[in-house]
């Protein structure tokens, strides 16, 4: 998405646009992992890709290249909503 800017926070990369977005979870194991940051209980349906339950954040992993490859239109669809919804926060 062309308004994300990129950005280090939290020690590691991170992306915002108005607010914190997401950021990568660097301790990680066996994947890479993505954290998407949520708002006053704004959250994002996604087919698979979002995991987990805190009120606040959900994860989406990746086990390689192939997979990142396969998850790809998922994970720009979740993020163009997520832009979409900030833009209305």
């Amino acid at each position: 998405n062309e308004k994300l800017s990129e950005r280090i926070k939290w020690n590691v990369p991170s992306f915002f646009y108005k607010k914190d977005m997401l950021a990568f979870h660097l301790r990680a194991k066996n994947s890479i992992m993505l954290v998407f940051i949520f708002y006053n209980g704004t959250m994002i349906e996604s087919s698979g890709l979002l995991e987990g339950d805190y009120k606040d954040r959900r994860m989406a992993k990746f086990y390689s290249l192939e997979d990142i490859q396969n998850k790809k239109e998922e994970l720009e669809k979740v993020v163009n909503t997520w832009v979409d919804l900030i833009e209305n926060l």
